[in-house]
Parts: C-alpha cells; structure tokens; sequence
C-alpha cells in the first residue's frame, strides 16, 4: 500500500473524514458479515466513492498522475468503474480500511491505490537480431560441396565423433545381437577366416557373376 507523503499527511490531518462514513458503515454492516468481494454489489462500491468523492480532504490531497488534486482522480474513476471492473485488490484494501474503521491515514492511501491505474508487464519484442540466421557450430556437413582438404576434415570429423563413440561397455552384444539366431557361430567363422588370410587380397569374396559380365571384354 502507499504511503503518504508530508504534504499529503498534512492535507489529510488539516481535513480528517471524522463520521462522514459512517451511514456507510452502518448500512453495510446491516447486509454483510464480511468484506467478501464475491457477496458485495457494485452499488456498495458506488457508494462508498460517492461517499468519499466530496470530503474537503480530497480537494486538498494532491493528484499523483496530475497538476490537479485527488477530487479529479475520483471524478475519473467513476468512468472507468462504468466501462469495466475496477482493481479486485485496490477495491477491498478500501473497503477493509473504512469498514474496520482504520486511520484517515490509511484510507487515503487505500484510495491513492485505488485511483492509480495499473500497468501491464512490458513484453519484450523480438528483433531480427536476436533469431540466429547462420549456423554457430561449424561440421562435416557444412563443408559439402566445398574446395576443403581431407587435412581439414579429419580434426572436424574427429570432434564430431569422439563423444559418441563407446568402448568396453558391459552386455552391448547380448543386449543387441542375442536374439539373433546363429550370430555368435558366425562371427566365430568370420573371425576364424580372417584370422587364416594373410592379406586383404586373400580375404576378397569372388566377384559376381554379374559384375564379371558387366566388366568382360565382350561387354566393352
């Protein structure tokens, strides 16, 4: 809640409310136990600013968003109260303080609350600078189709892939490769003949039959 400042304090104590609000009271105390916003009619609130619009202390307390005084801020309330909800929390802080009999103090600065429009939090635009229009990580992608050497790749394709490459884990085969039938039996055979070749040369499956047509001396 605001506070008030000296000059507002002195117009406030020059100016006190005294009983002026309580045929507000009464009448309110008659039809509701509590300050309950979901009990109280807009008419209760009409009249509360009604009540509050023509005390002297509001031609002497100064307007906060204005050269004029707090009797302007109420004159234009009313408009906005017409066109729309007024501020659920400004509205019972007031009627809180006048219903509890609070200090004049306090009840002003209820009414300040009240009277000073509430800003909506400012969204930040987006700007075009802030969308990322190039790549910020350089790959082995990025080189397709570029004049770059082998000498260069190699560092990019290294760093491409030394986080992903795994060694010694524990169970990969059985967790992968145990279903498949006769896997282990072939890879035994495989790894036997290799193990027999001596070269690359030896190890070479024979051409196909097709390829061999394809590349025979007829065909060219």
């Amino acid at each position: 809640m605001a506070s008030l400042s000296d000059r507002e304090a002195k117009a406030c104590e020059s100016n006190p409310i005294r009983d002026a609000l309580d045929a507000f009271r009464l009448d309110f105390r008659s039809k509701f136990d509590s300050v309950d916003l979901k009990d109280i009619t807009d008419r209760f609130i009409k009249q509360l600013l009604a009540k509050l619009h023509p005390l002297s202390a509001t031609m002497q307390l100064p307007s906060r968003q204005s050269p004029q005084s707090l009797f302007d801020d109420l004159s234009g309330l009313f408009p906005r109260f017409s066109s729309g909800p007024l501020n659920v929390e400004g509205t019972a802080l007031l009627l809180e303080k006048v219903i509890n009999q609070a200090p004049d103090h306090d009840i002003w600065c209820a009414v300040y609350d009240l009277v000073t429009p509430t800003t909506p939090p400012i969204t930040p635009r987006v700007t075009i600078s802030s969308v990322p229009d190039t790549p910020h990580s350089f790959g082995s992608g990025t080189v397709h189709n570029t004049d770059e050497g082998r000498k260069y790749m190699d560092a990019v394709i290294e760093n491409e892939m030394k986080h992903h490459i795994h060694l010694d884990l524990l169970e990969f085969f059985t967790a992968f490769f145990d279903s498949v039938n006769g896997l282990p039996h072939l890879v035994d055979v495989v790894f036997a003949r290799c193990w027999l070749c001596d070269s690359y040369m030896d190890s070479k499956p024979p051409a196909q039959p097709l390829l061999e047509s394809l590349t025979s001396d007829s065909q060219l």
